[in-house]
């Protein structure tokens, strides 16, 4: 089943609901509702590419090494969950930083297919 997102539902309201990552939030029938309390959300931009073999990598660019990959969308994004865990976990400072500034940076991720003419 593919489930289709408006485009004014921002991409972290896109998790499952059966996820068990607490930073996430859930989609119900298009409105965004946090699955925690407002103070302990925290946000991450997570940036998902096919490579030329079809597996799909996962990355958080403002955490350092913070990259998996899985055979299917939904195995990169459960496997980004558990290595973003990971970094909070082990990474003390970048925790607190993180706490201090809980929105996602960049907060615009742009797309765009550029053609380029040469000779």
């Amino acid at each position: 089943m593919r489930l289709s997102v408006p485009s004014a539902v921002p991409p972290a309201a896109w998790a499952s609901k059966s996820s068990n990552f607490p930073e996430c939030l859930v989609l119900y029938f298009g409105h965004m509702k946090p699955a925690v309390s407002r103070q302990s959300v925290l946000h991450f931009k997570i940036l998902i590419e096919q490579d030329e073999d079809g597996w799909f990598v996962a990355s958080v660019p403002e955490l350092p090494g913070c990259y998996t990959q899985g055979k299917t969308v939904e195995q990169a994004r459960n496997r980004i969950r558990q290595v973003i865990k990971l970094v909070l976990d082990t990474e003390p400072e970048i925790t607190q930083e993180k706490k201090r500034f809980p929105e996602s940076f960049p907060k615009f991720f742009g797309i765009e297919d550029l053609i380029f003419p040469y000779a």
